[in-house]
């Protein structure tokens, strides 16, 4: 109201319309020239629709370079923003620059009921409120039942599959992690980076099945089939906990703190870090608990790492069996 003062106009009693497009103000920059309220809105799809740049202040700023910065990579919304967003982006972004406004776009279909697989709606009385849902569940929960199958499907709220991902990764990683962390404390083990040469064929087969998931996991990352993705990790999680596990515990209970034990706590640590790494971008908070467990001295974040990277010498194909 002081702003409207300052520059000669009088405050109206509500600042909404009609009565705010009674005022008129001097504009400072024009020699005084008279500034009057435009009576026609733009439709609010054009102003979301150039929210690319427009965040960036374009054009009064120089922090947007629509020869470098268009297209953006990736977005994602809903498939009700198909004649909407998706659809205004590329037309403001073709008329100012010629350019497509992004590269790749992630539709993500309605969200059902669990009565019958109705769309959710305030109308009909059947959402559900995500923060009882977090509350009940936890965030990386919830977020795993999403991700579990294809986003541009439709998806029915199950609280049991909900329950069941996070059985399958989470509390299983916690498994594993508990298992290491026991028996590393009696033996005093403390890893100081590197892998030690797995010579074991349970080592070789867990440190292969670990490169060869972070090359898929990547491919499919890169192809922005999240869901594909989440189930390769799966697959190594329940390889680790149900197979190398199981077959090496002796290993690691054995009396004597050998080359052979530290081989195997090397390799376990590997396939646990590695994973962690690779679960971070689907469940960041809880990737972020178990590496600060993980890590010596609690390590930074895990959100600062770089991303795994396939080494192909340490995938054996044979010993994985033509994976």
């Amino acid at each position: 109201m002081s702003e409207i003062r300052e520059l000669g106009g009088e405050v109206p009693k509500d600042l909404h319309r009609p009565y705010i497009d009674q005022v008129t103000l001097k504009c400072p920059e024009c020699g005084g020239g008279e500034m009057r309220r435009e009576p026609y809105v733009i439709d609010t799809w054009f102003d979301s629709g150039s929210a690319t740049y427009a965040a960036m202040h374009y054009p009064f700023s120089k922090d947007f370079d629509p020869s470098s910065d268009l297209p953006v990579d990736f977005i994602t919304e809903a498939i009700d923003q198909t004649r909407g967003w998706f659809y205004t982006l590329h037309v403001i972004s073709s008329l100012l620059f010629q350019k497509n406004a992004y590269s790749n776009v992630l539709s993500i279909d309605f969200i059902l009921d669990e009565q019958g697989g109705r769309k959710m709606s305030k109308s009909k009385g059947n959402s559900v409120y995500a923060l009882d849902f977090i509350n009940e569940f936890g965030a990386d929960a919830v977020r795993l039942f999403f991700l579990s199958n294809a986003p541009w499907r439709p998806k029915a709220i199950d609280r049991k599959l909900i329950l069941e991902m996070s059985r399958k990764t989470i509390y299983t990683m916690l498994n594993v992690y508990q298992f290491f962390a026991s028996n590393a404390n009696l033996d005093g083990y403390m890893y100081r980076g590197g892998l030690v040469q797995p010579k074991n064929i349970l080592d070789r087969w867990i440190v292969s099945r670990v490169n060869s998931t972070v090359r898929d996991v990547t491919r499919e990352m890169d192809n922005y089939q999240v869901h594909t993705a989440l189930k390769l990790i799966m697959d190594l999680i329940d390889d680790i906990s149900n197979f190398y596990l199981r077959l090496s515990r002796r290993r690691f209970w054995s009396d004597e703190m050998g080359i052979e034990k530290e081989r195997a706590y090397s390799s376990l640590f590997y396939a646990m870090l590695n994973t962690v790494k690779m679960m971070a971008p689907l469940t960041p908070f809880f990737s972020e608990y178990l590496y600060k467990r993980l890590v010596p001295g609690g390590g930074g974040s895990v959100h600062e790492e770089r991303y795994p990277v396939a080494d192909p010498d340490l995938i054996d194909r044979e010993i994985e069996g033509g994976r």
